[in-house]
C-alpha cells in the first residue's frame, strides 16, 4: 500500500512540474535585460562564480614543476644527425610502400555535397507544423512600449515616426489575433525638441514545459520519418537466417531429385 503511495505522489509531483510554465521577461531601455526562469530558479543570466584565490604553497609548487619542466626539456631537444635523416629517408624509398600510399590518398576525389532542393522542403514541410503549434502556444503577457522619436533633422523624425507607426501598429494587431497576448499601453510619440530616441519595451512570454517537451519530441519524430524516407534505399538490407534456411532445403531436394 506505501509503495502505490509513493507512486501517486511521485505521479502528481510529476503532473505538477510539467504543468508550470518556463517565463521570459524582457526589458529594454537604452540595454537589454532579458531573464529566464522556471519556478523559483533563474536559468538566465547564471550568477558569476566567486574566483577562489589560490594558495601560496600551490602558486610556488606549480612555479618549481614548471622550471623542472622546462630544464628536461632543454636536455632532450638536440639536433638530429644528418646520417640518420639520410639512411630513413633511403629506406622509405627503397621499400616503395609509403610514397604509392600518399599517391593514392591524394588522388582520392573528395566527396561533393550536393543540396536536393526537394529534400529540403521535404524537411521544412516536416518541420513546420511543430515550430507552428510551439509559436502558438507562446503566451504574451505586460506589453509595455513607450517610443519617442527623435532625431536631429525635423523632416528625419517625421519619417521615422511614419515608419515606426506603419511597422508597430500592424505588427500588434497580428500578435492580439494569433497569439494570446495582453498588450497594455503601446505609446509611439515624435518629439522635435530632442535629438536622441528615447526607447522603453517590457513583455514577458510564458510557455508551458510540456507544451514545449510534447512540441520537441513531435518535431524529432517528424524529422526523424524524413530522415529514413531519404537514406532508407541507400542502405542494403540484410539477409535473414529464415530465407537462408529455405534456399539450402531447396537445393538438398534438388540434389536428391536429381
Amino acid at each position: 500500500m506505501t509503495g502505490w503511495i509513493i507512486f501517486g505522489c511521485i505521479v502528481l509531483l510529476l503532473i505538477i512540474l510539467f504543468r508550470q510554465s518556463i517565463t521570459v521577461t524582457v526589458d529594454y531601455e537604452n540595454k537589454l535585460d532579458v531573464k529566464v526562469k522556471f519556478l523559483f530558479f533563474t536559468i538566465y543570466p547564471a550568477k558569476p562564480k566567486k574566483k577562489k584565490k589560490p594558495k601560496k604553497e600551490k602558486v610556488k609548487k606549480q612555479k618549481k614543476q614548471k622550471k623542472s619542466a622546462d630544464t628536461v626539456t632543454d636536455d632532450n631537444t638536440e639536433a638530429p644527425d644528418s646520417g640518420e635523416a639520410a639512411e630513413s629517408a633511403a629506406d622509405i624509398t627503397e621499400d616503395g610502400d609509403t610514397a604509392p600510399e600518399a599517391s593514392e590518398k591524394q588522388k582520392k576525389p573528395k566527396k561533393k555535397f550536393n543540396l536536393d532542393i526537394e529534400m529540403i522542403m521535404d524537411y521544412v514541410e516536416s518541420a513546420w507544423p511543430p515550430i507552428k503549434k510551439l509559436f502558438k502556444k507562446i503566451r504574451w503577457y505586460d506589453v509595455y512600449v513607450d517610443w519617442v522619436v527623435a532625431s536631429d533633422d525635423a523632416a528625419k523624425t517625421a519619417l521615422q515616426y511614419g515608419g515606426i507607426c506603419a511597422f508597430m501598429y500592424p505588427f500588434f494587431k497580428w500578435l492580439t489575433t494569433y497569439f494570446t497576448a495582453h498588450v497594455k499601453e503601446v505609446i509611439i510619440e515624435p518629439d522635435f525638441s530632442k535629438e536622441q530616441q528615447d526607447i522603453f519595451i517590457y513583455f514577458v512570454l510564458k510557455l508551458r514545459l510540456s507544451t514545449a517537451l510534447a512540441c520537441i519530441i513531435w518535431l524529432a519524430w517528424r524529422v526523424l520519418k524524413t530522415y529514413l524516407k531519404y537514406n532508407k534505399d541507400s542502405e542494403p538490407a540484410p539477409k535473414s537466417k529464415k530465407k537462408s534456411k529455405k534456399q539450402a532445403k531447396k537445393t538438398k531436394a534438388v540434389k536428391k531429385g536429381n
